[in-house]
């Protein structure tokens, strides 16, 4: 794994836990359209590039209340994400915490940053109202 990001960079949002679940609470046309205005280009053999299973995960996330994005981006890299929304229940921001793959699988993503993603989230969503 060689991710290095540094402040204001900028990564492919259909292929990122962060990303996936702000794009997930977007109207689903709107996901269509701003899918139509990317190249889809595999990053790793598990890279989501088929726009009707993007869309579709991009949903589900949205129902599921996070988003898993596995090796996805980068060999080695795993990351759950869940949004943080205002009062009116938009999604404005996210949050997320990545893993190397042999340190956690998808079940302790899950398990293990899950619940505490989602209280923070929470005690954020409260702050910005």
């Amino acid at each position: 794994m060689s991710v290095s990001i540094a402040v204001g960079a900028r990564l492919p949002a259909f292929h990122t836990a962060l990303g996936r679940i702000q794009l997930g609470h977007l109207p689903e046309d709107e996901i269509w359209r701003r899918l139509k205005t990317v190249r889809l280009r595999p990053f790793t053999l598990q890279t989501i590039v088929d726009p009707l299973a993007l869309v579709e995960r991009a949903v589900a996330d949205r129902r599921q209340g996070f988003s898993i994005v596995d090796e996805e981006l980068e060999a080695g890299l795993r990351a759950i994400s869940v949004p943080i929304v205002s009062r009116s229940g938009e999604c404005v921001a996210a949050i997320s915490v990545s893993a190397h793959a042999s340190r956690a699988t998808r079940n302790a993503m899950r398990e293990e940053f899950l619940d505490p993603l989602r209280k923070v989230a929470a005690a954020i969503s409260e702050t910005i109202g």
